[in-house]
């Protein structure tokens, strides 16, 4: 879809907000113990954790929706 669709979906997405989460996501990626978390667990947590401070009209709750993660598994991480 992202080369047949209308539009992007990546602008979609505030700039600052992406920055950040991927700013997080590479910091924590350079530590060897990351590899122990599947990539879906890690994404979900970063948007958990960073995404409703930069977009305050998504809530926790919607990021756990969108992601189909449970509140147990992104607090039980250690990262």
């Amino acid at each position: 879809c992202f080369t047949s669709c209308n539009y992007n979906a990546f602008n979609m997405f505030p700039k600052k907000a992406f920055q950040i989460i991927m700013n997080q996501v590479d910091l924590l990626l350079l530590d060897i113990n990351s590899l122990k978390f599947p990539p879906r667990l890690i994404a979900a947590t970063m948007l958990y954790h960073y995404l409703p401070v930069q977009i305050p009209n998504i809530s926790k709750a919607d990021v756990l929706k969108a992601t189909g993660s449970k509140l147990k598994d992104i607090l039980t991480q250690n990262f």
